[in-house]
């Protein structure tokens, strides 16, 4: 399965999850919901069309411009974004779940947002999520 055939397939199964997605990235990504995480990421580990055996690494992005005059020029508010990269071993082929988050937990500047964790789901998360 290619990353538009995995997008459709989760937009029919769990449409309230999908947000968005790339497909012809050199990591094609599918962009979900926050909340949605644990579900989405159980249903690509279990089905066996798209077997996600693979959790290889969780990558954070904090898109925050500090300073004044370049951040006027940024046409994004600022925002953390995670990365899930999979690997299904089974079906030869990968995919980068998207999740993105406000910078600041409940708008407080100094508050980390969180993100539910995959821990049940890839026990490998357990070490990047402490990270």
């Amino acid at each position: 399965m290619n990353a538009q055939q995995i997008h459709d397939l989760l937009a029919k199964q769990i449409p309230s999850a999908v947000v968005g997605g790339e497909f012809e990235a050199v990591d094609p990504w599918i962009e979900i919901k926050a909340d949605s995480l644990p579900e989405v990421a159980r249903f690509l580990h279990d089905q066996d069309e798209t077997a996600f055996d693979m959790l290889n690494c969780i990558t954070g992005v904090d898109y925050f411009e500090p300073d004044e005059k370049k951040a006027a020029k940024v046409d994004w508010q600022p925002h953390v974004e995670l990365l899930y990269h999979l690997t299904s071993l089974k079906h030869k082929h990968r995919l980068v779940l998207k999740v993105k988050l406000p910078r600041w937990k409940n708008e407080k500047p100094g508050e980390l947002p969180e993100a539910p964790s995959l821990c049940d789901v890839w026990r490998t998360a357990d070490w990047h999520e402490r990270e």
